[in-house]
């Protein structure tokens, strides 16, 4: 997961969520996110004046339905998410 990321929002993950923790520790915080999910749709895509790609997307688990904005950068030939916005 932290493969798909910009370096910068690397670090702040590591930072708030899996420093001093063990790869079963990281595993486990990793798999209660998604466990319940039971779809992604993309609602839409916009290419930002910075040359990011923001994707609007419709997020839907077990108990309720909820909104996500991922925004993209592209690193070398690759493109990283760089932010994701919660929306509820």
């Amino acid at each position: 997961m932290l493969a798909i990321t910009t370096p910068e929002m690397r670090q702040d993950l590591e930072d708030k969520y899996f420093n001093n923790k063990t790869d079963q520790e990281r595993s486990a915080i990793l798999l209660e996110t998604v466990k319940n999910v039971t779809g992604i749709k993309v609602q839409k895509k916009t290419v930002l004046p910075d040359g990011q790609v923001a994707f609007n997307y419709t997020l839907r688990d077990m108990l309720r339905k909820s909104y996500l904005v991922v925004t993209m950068r592209k690193i070398g030939d690759e493109w990283k998410v760089s932010s994701v916005e919660h929306h509820n």
